[in-house]
């Protein structure tokens, strides 16, 4: 009997893209030809001549991995995170660690995180991703991360921007790691830093912590930070605590405030 045939890249990614931006087909279509051109057609294929191809072609196999969302192919790319000679190799890794969006890629984005011996670009986009994928198994990581004060601080209000989402989705302040998270963010917004005290008034905001009210309106009234977002530290603290009171955003909130007023000189 006749062994039946791989599916072939093709057939395998054929609608991945529907419903996202038409680059992300576009993007697709060009990786698939570029493969094919190079006589790979499976995924099989494409895993076994990974790591002979040029950055160039490497880039493009890396996004298919990504796309097929395989959780064998964690493994190989968190390798890839970790170590591959081409910073954008690494970069395109990390996304597609992203895509699989499994416990074991957050934990190997976790682990390119943590290396301090990465550059900081790296490291902060190891943080951004892993905080926007299935990451709830490490929240406590996400936690240590936002209170490290020998870590970068765009890192920290990384972690703090990303942690709500990692939570269970009826939030209990009775309970662990809510209930840490929650004393966590209160205590960020006392940080030196402002990038961080910002992200901090961002995610009691995700948490309606009616506890930070007292500091935001203090904030509103004195943190001239501007840096993190094209807005004042200030306004966020006042869009929040409205957000806390209200469970609505204001109408205008502060982007829409800030794009409305008239450009200086």
């Amino acid at each position: 009997m006749a062994r039946p045939r791989s599916r072939s890249l093709a057939q395998l990614l054929d609608g991945c893209d529907r419903g996202r931006h038409p680059s992300w087909a576009r993007h697709t279509r060009r990786a698939l030809t570029r493969m094919s051109r190079l006589g790979i057609r499976t995924p099989a294929r494409l895993r076994s001549r990974l790591e002979s191809l040029p950055a160039r072609d490497r880039l493009e196999a890396v996004y298919l991995l990504g796309r097929l969302g395989y959780e064998r192919f964690v493994p190989p790319l968190i390798e890839i995170g970790r170590e591959d000679r081409s910073d954008k190799v690494r970069m395109a890794a990390i996304e597609a660690l992203y895509e699989i969006g499994s416990r074991r890629a957050a934990e190997g984005l976790l682990s390119i995180l943590v290396d301090r011996g990465n550059s900081r670009e790296l490291r902060y986009h190891a943080c951004y991703h892993m905080v926007w994928s299935d990451a709830s198994q490490i929240v406590d990581a996400i936690i240590d991360l936002a209170t490290d004060l020998d870590e970068h601080p765009s890192i920290r209000g990384q972690a703090l921007e990303g942690l709500h989402t990692n939570l269970p989705d009826e939030l209990d302040l009775r309970k662990n790691p809510t209930r840490r998270a929650a004393q966590v963010v209160l205590d960020c917004l006392d940080d030196p830093e402002g990038v961080v005290r910002f992200w901090a008034m961002y995610a009691a905001g995700c948490m309606r912590l009616k506890r930070a009210l007292p500091k935001l309106e203090q904030l509103a009234a004195t943190d001239d930070f501007d840096g993190a977002m094209p807005w004042s530290n200030r306004e966020e603290a006042r869009d929040v605590a409205y957000l806390i009171r209200t469970d609505e955003w204001p109408e205008p909130d502060a982007m829409k405030r800030k794009a409305q007023s008239p450009c200086p000189g």
